[in-house]
Order: C-alpha cells, then structure tokens, then sequence
C-alpha cells in the first residue's frame, strides 16, 4: 500500500479546519480502520457497501488495471489533502481515499494467483509482520515530519503511492506462477521447496 494509514485524514479536520470532534468521529463510522481494533466499530460503511463492485471490478479489469487506478487516485488525493483547506473538500476527499484504499484487496487476489499454495500462510505472516513494523516506524517518522510541515506528510504520502502505482505496472495482465512480473515470462514457479 502507499504507506499512510487510512485515519491521517481525520488530522487534517482538527489541525487545519478547526472542526469539532464530532466530525473525524462519524467518518470513523465509514472507515473506522484507523481506530485500535478492539475499539473498531461495525465495518466500515462506505467500503463494505462497495466490496462486491470493488471485486467485479477487479475481476473484469485486472489486478495491474486496479491497482494503476487505485494507486494513481491515491496519488491524487494525497497530493490534495496536503493543500486542502475546506472541510467539504477534506470529507470528499476521505472517502475517496477510503473506496481507493479498499481497492488493495487486488494485491491479495494477485497473491493468490502466483503463490505456491504451500508457502501462502509462511508469505503472509512475513507480509502482516513488514506492514506492523512500517505502521510503528512510519508514524513516528512522519510525525516529526507533521511538527515541521503537514502538508510535506501527504507530500510523502503521494510519493509512496507514486512508487506502489510504479511498481504495479510490473503485474502481467494474466498473473500466474512463473509469470509473476512482466518481466519473468516462463520462469520456474518460486517455492520454499528446493
């Protein structure tokens, strides 16, 4: 993913509108995944409703296609959030960010298709461990970056979106084992059996 959680916009509302509580509160209601999880309310609104498109849409598309949109739109909307100054744009824009940000489910349905069954649960606990060392190390780091120039945080975000949109354009159209990139052609399937 890009590399921001999903609640920074919830920051901009107090530190750069001046809105009550109230407001980052009921858009936690749409996605409240920047919430600790035992304080987590029913799923998200807006995504959950969306799911079954997100995922026709995947289907029919392709996970490169869905990921070019979703990484380009987050590029976008980073790129805004770091200049918005009206509480309107700023909801507008963090439910955009939130029905593009749940367009990630592509990265896992391209998973599926190129990983050796066998090595999913092995791959996945590596991929749950990077994400919770880069959800401690990022905040802190962009935290300091915040105390200097918030707009420089979404600055940042847009850039980590801009490599993910990079990086996706390596996905085939037609991914499967041996054929995980554009560039690997017929390549042996990768496994953790020698």
């Amino acid at each position: 993913t890009s590399g921001l959680a999903p609640a920074e916009a919830t920051i901009v509302f107090g530190s750069r509108s001046g809105s009550r509580p109230a407001l980052p509160a009921f858009l936690f209601l749409y996605h409240p995944s920047g919430l600790p999880a035992p304080h987590r309310p029913r799923p998200p609104a807006l995504t959950t409703g969306l799911a079954p498109r997100i995922g026709a849409l995947i289907a029919r598309i392709g996970e490169r296609h869905a990921l070019t949109l979703e990484y380009a739109g987050l590029v976008i909307v980073f790129t805004a959030y770091a200049f918005v100054d009206s509480v309107g744009l700023a909801i507008a824009l963090y439910l955009v960010d939130h029905v593009f940000f749940s367009m990630a489910i592509a990265i896992k349905t391209y998973f599926q298709k190129i990983a050796d069954p066998g090595d999913i649960a092995s791959t996945a606990g590596i991929s749950f461990t990077i994400n919770h060392i880069a959800a401690v190390l990022l905040p802190v780091a962009l935290g300091w970056l915040w105390l200097e120039s918030p707009a420089l945080v979404f600055l940042t975000g847009a850039s980590l979106a801009l490599v993910s949109l990079m990086s996706a354009q390596l996905i085939p159209d037609e991914p499967e084992a041996g054929a995980e990139t554009r560039r690997t052609g017929s390549a042996a399937p990768l496994s953790a059996t020698p």
